[in-house]
């Protein structure tokens, strides 16, 4: 939806439209050029013609076709034509370019959108637990429990209302990748609908030179420097030879209706001319010149588009590196906190942990259930990133998606949360 509907790709498209007549205006000029011409007088005295013909009024009407057709420029016309074409690819590139940024903007909007989904779920629950946690506290401080204190059931209730205002920044986040996801596919009227309520991700394999490879193969930017390159090229060509001589072909006829008598109502001539420019004020030494300077100019363009992208496509892969690392840490850290959780609160019935106890192991698995879940998403983004840096789909995520919906039933059907679900087979 967003490769077809988001706002920029309109306005490629018309540069591209623009760039498709500009090569056939180019085109005209190698064709026969033919132009007519209509015109009627009336004299307002005597022209002066009693002497030579027999004069009896005053108006006359003459009507003309006239044709030329350039044989020969010293191809400044098929060069002209030539370096078109190469401006038209670029724009087709740049297209393709914006096309991908739009895929990325809306990659990254359903991901984030996936994430505060999921992180909304895990906070909910958490709250959820919390406030049982707290009736359960709260009778066992009026029983006069021995584990629990009355600071602590008062800050129970203080790390429940935390949390719940949380969830105003989530409704926050989720509002604003929701919008951002509406305009990249078109519907900006209203809050598309995701399938992804969990943020999954699937083992990839590359290294930083294959990554690379892809993007000197794949960079649309790069395939429309080198096109107005070329373009520009011919541009210097044709500044060059701007004075030469031009061989042409042209003719005219011309029918004319008056009241001389007598008089000669049609004319015709074909004729061959050969014509150049002599000197005009050092404007061809100056077209050349400016038409070089862009040429370098593009030149050097083109060399700072390649350092930016290896510079893009290296950091992209180190983002993507440095998540994955992150994520598999604070995997651990979710796992080890569930695992602390459900020790204390088997000691809490026992007596053996305090109502600190639980509620600390419970912050704590808030925070490492938000790093978990938003490691993830980084970890996405850094994916969807560096697609976007090598110009192609080095992670695919259309069969991703795809894939998630068969994993997301099975997920469903087994029940049992205590916070794990499965990634690739294996259990979180």
């Amino acid at each position: 939806m967003a490769d077809h509907s988001h706002p920029a790709i309109s306005l490629s498209m018309a540069r591209l439209r623009e760039a498709e007549a500009l090569v056939k205006e180019a085109r005209s000029h190698l064709f026969p050029q033919a132009g007519y011409d209509l015109s009627a007088r009336r004299y307002a005295d005597n022209p002066g013609l009693e002497g030579y013909v027999d004069y009896e009024g005053k108006e006359q009407v003459s009507a003309g076709l006239s044709f030329s057709w350039s044989l020969y420029s010293w191809n400044r016309l098929t060069n002209n034509v030539k370096a078109e074409e190469h401006e038209k690819i670029a724009r087709k590139w740049e297209m393709l370019r914006v096309r991908e940024k739009a895929i990325h903007e809306a990659v990254a909007a359903y991901w984030t959108l996936a994430s505060t989904i999921e992180a909304k779920h895990y906070l909910g629950m958490t709250i959820h637990e919390l406030k049982l946690f707290q009736e359960t506290a709260g009778s066992d401080l009026q029983k006069g429990s021995a584990n629990v204190l009355e600071k602590d059931v008062i800050q129970i209730e203080v790390e429940i209302n935390k949390m719940e205002a949380w969830l105003g920044t989530l409704d926050r986040w989720f509002g604003t990748a929701a919008q951002g996801l509406a305009i990249a596919i078109g519907q900006p009227a209203r809050h598309p609908r995701i399938t992804d309520k969990i943020v999954r991700y699937k083992k990839l394999a590359i290294s930083y030179s294959d990554c690379l490879a892809a993007a000197w193969e794949h960079r649309a930017e790069l395939k429309a420097s080198a096109a107005r390159i070329k373009s520009a090229q011919l541009q210097v060509d044709i500044s060059r030879r701007l004075n030469w001589p031009t061989l042409s072909l042209f003719g005219r006829g011309e029918l004319t209706e008056d009241d001389y008598t007598p008089s000669q109502d049609s004319t015709g001539m074909i004729g061959i001319s050969l014509k150049g420019t002599l000197f005009n004020g050092f404007h061809q030494d100056a077209a050349t010149a400016r038409a070089l300077a862009r040429y370098e100019e593009l030149r050097s363009e083109h060399r700072l588009l390649e350092d930016e992208i290896r510079q893009q496509v290296y950091s992209a892969y180190l983002r993507v590196k440095e998540a994955y690392r992150q994520l598999v840490r604070y995997r651990r850290a979710r796992r080890t906190a569930l695992e602390k959780l459900e020790l204390v609160r088997s000691g809490y019935a026992m007596k053996v942990s305090d109502v600190e106890d639980v509620l600390g192991a419970q912050v704590e698995r808030r925070f490492r259930d938000r790093d978990y879940i938003f490691t993830k998403l980084n970890l996405l983004i850094a994916l969807n990133d560096l697609n976007f840096a090598g110009g192609t789909r080095i992670y695919d995520f259309s069969r991703h998606v795809s894939e998630n919906r068969g994993q997301k039933r099975a997920v469903a059907s087994r029940g049992g949360e205590k916070g794990r679900h499965t990634e690739n087979g294996n259990e979180d």
